[in-house]
């Protein structure tokens, strides 16, 4: 917290500077409105003492400008003038709350504690207001294969502990959802659970989506951020697609896993918090580590606890229960719940779902906007997927390699999507990048 102290006696502001200092909180003082002002311009104050009565400003002037300023400052004001109707005024105008002079450091204390508390769960309450409601949108993890089975056995081991789990799989296998139920089954349940994508952000916005960052640490910076971690504190931060975060970022997030420090960008202070740290890839590490693209320390300090997930080929069974949980937590439709026809099931069974649970969903999700009826047929289903089974043998003939049924795939996900990049990324469950990737090492042909 930065605390502002406005006073015109010079014994005041020393009090109260010292007592700050003595608690390690950054303080600055004013002696008139003016410098105030001046102070809350130049630089971002989360508490402000404010004698009410100063020499160039008159009564509740002052708190008044500071709440039109920025509303989110506390203000604790106080005077040798006190009266029940100044108190109560001072209220109404907005402040946090009223002391008397002469100032009691005991009372100062507990006023500005209760202040503090606001600031930070007016800040945390802001932050994630943003964010998805991952309670309600993440879906719940099926578990009805053996290799699901042995993955909630080891989630409810790992669950109660503060060890750092790595989650490895596929695009789209469920990887969020696992590290969803370790923090619900863990003792910060109550917590934030906060999923950032590694891949998606250049290093600098990563840096500070995760550290936070000051005011006029960089151009745009014209506030002060928090960072995940800060806004996470006593929770679970999944860091997905970590294979993809530079070299630089890893440094700064190996000391933050050795310390549980970190320093926002552009600050020369650091701040200590509690969080645990899921981290998910799809790539093999230990193979990043080799080729010099991931710290062979980070590997290690992430590699605590390592959970597998399987890719949905390995697990048809569980097709029906996902479709049906989908169905479940679905918003699309005309309210009547809908339901998919053993057949469609059966070709869906067939298909070997190489976006894997993301692909899956995303298609229960298109038939279920799509289909005027309330059972959804074969009929319903995207013909890239009816397609190989109607044909027989296409994607199943045991001669091809995997790469070159990846291949056959994409092309014909960007054939039934007319060549749309991004829905068919969607479809297939990878980034566009991934995707733009695979069509130039494939050397495939997309219609423009």
């Amino acid at each position: 917290m930065k605390v502002l102290v406005v006073d015109d006696k010079k014994e005041i502001r020393e009090f109260l500077e010292g007592f700050f200092l003595s608690i390690k909180e950054p303080v600055k003082s004013a002696r008139n409105a003016a410098g105030c002002m001046e102070q809350l311009r130049s630089e971002e104050f989360d508490v402000v003492f404010l004698d009410l009565y100063l020499p160039d400003s008159k009564g509740m002037d002052t708190l008044t400008r500071i709440r039109e300023f920025d509303a989110d400052i506390e203000v604790i004001v106080f005077t040798g003038y006190a009266s029940i109707d100044s108190a109560v005024k001072a209220i109404k105008s907005g402040a946090f709350d009223f002391l008397e002079k002469p100032l009691s450091l005991e009372k100062v204390e507990i006023v500005y504690r209760k202040a503090a508390e606001k600031v930070r769960l007016n800040r945390e309450n802001s932050s994630l207001r943003g964010l998805v409601d991952r309670t309600q949108k993440v879906p719940r993890l099926i578990a009805v294969s053996e290799e699901m089975q042995k993955i909630l056995r080891v989630i409810y081991l790992a669950a109660p502990t503060n060890s750092t789990v790595l989650l490895q799989g596929e695009s789209g296998t469920g990887k969020e959802v696992v590290a969803h139920v370790i923090h619900e089954k863990s003792k910060r349940r109550e917590r934030p659970f906060i999923a950032i994508n590694c891949g998606t952000l250049q290093e600098t916005l990563l840096e500070s989506e995760l550290f936070g960052h000051e005011k006029g640490a960089f151009t745009g910076a014209i506030k002060r951020r928090q960072g995940l971690f800060e806004i996470a504190d006593g929770g679970t931060i999944l860091l997905d697609e970590i294979g993809e975060m530079t070299l630089e970022i890893q440094v700064k997030l190996l000391r933050f896993l050795q310390t549980n420090e970190f320093r926002p960008v552009g600050s020369n202070r650091t701040s200590q918090v509690d969080v645990r740290v899921i981290a998910a890839t799809n790539k093999d590490l230990q193979e990043e580590v080799h080729a010099g693209r991931f710290r062979e320390d980070l590997f290690f300090r992430l590699n605590v606890i390592t959970i597998t997930v399987p890719s949905l080929r390995l697990r048809k069974e569980e097709i029906k229960y996902l479709v049906e949980d989908k169905i479940e937590r679905s918003e699309f439709g005309s309210g009547r719940q809908k339901s998919f026809s053993n057949e469609a099931i059966e070709v869906m069974r067939r298909y070997d779902w190489p976006g894997n649970v993301r692909e899956l969903g995303n298609v229960v999700e298109r038939a279920l906007i799509l289909c005027p009826h309330d059972v959804i047929g074969v009929e319903d289903l995207p013909d890239y997927i009816v397609r190989p089974v109607r044909r027989g043998t296409t994607l199943f003939n045991p001669a091809l390699s995997l790469a070159e049924v990846e291949k056959m795939h994409i092309q014909a996900v960007l054939e039934a999507n007319n060549s749309n990049k991004l829905r068919s990324a969607k479809i297939l469950g990878i980034s566009p990048k991934t995707l733009y990737n695979k069509i130039r090492t494939y050397g495939i042909e997309v219609s423009r």
